[in-house]
């Protein structure tokens, strides 16, 4: 029994840590607009750790999953990423880590999202562009972007709860 709680214990303990590493920063890209059926996204942020970069319409959030804290740098579009691009890409520009792509928009209700894994100790900036062809945000509630900022504790995404469409909800 006494093996038991002290198992207990220390997994609670190492959950309440990595929770506690938990950061998430919202951040509304520079809009530089002309971008036609044809867009583009400029992405900088700054990781020692893991991060998750997540993009929808003209809205961004940067979750750390590990290590110290990330932060923003600049987040530049020609326009907002349509919930359904007919074409999606994603390309790595800078970084000393790993960089991939972890989920499409296209099959992911509008959400781009890229994984960054900074091994090395100290933190490194990072700079990566969405570009996309075709789609549109018409009738997607929310206009592509967070909700009210009302924090959804269940799935720990942010969650307008009067709109049904908003892409951070389950």
């Amino acid at each position: 029994m006494k093996h038991h709680i002290t198992v207990a214990a220390v997994g609670l303990a190492v959950a309440g840590a990595l929770f506690a590493q938990r950061d998430v920063q919202t951040f509304r890209a520079t809009m530089t607009g002309g971008g036609g059926d044809r867009g583009k996204c400029t992405i900088e942020v700054v990781v020692d750790g893991t991060a998750e970069v997540q993009v929808a319409g003209d809205s961004g959030r940067l979750v750390t999953l590990g290590g110290q804290p990330s932060s923003w740098r600049r987040m530049q579009c020609n326009g907002p990423i349509p919930r359904n691009p007919s074409d999606f890409r994603f390309r790595g520009i800078d970084g000393r880590g790993q960089v991939s792509l972890a989920q499409d928009p296209r099959s992911n209700r509008g959400i781009a999202v890229v994984r960054i894994d900074d091994p090395k100790g100290g933190s490194e900036g990072y700079t990566f562009d969405l570009e996309w062809t075709g789609g549109s945000n018409n009738g997607q509630g929310n206009n592509g972007r967070f909700g009210n900022d009302r924090r959804n504790d269940r799935n720990g995404g942010w969650n307008d709860r009067n709109d049904r469409n908003d892409r951070w909800s389950d």
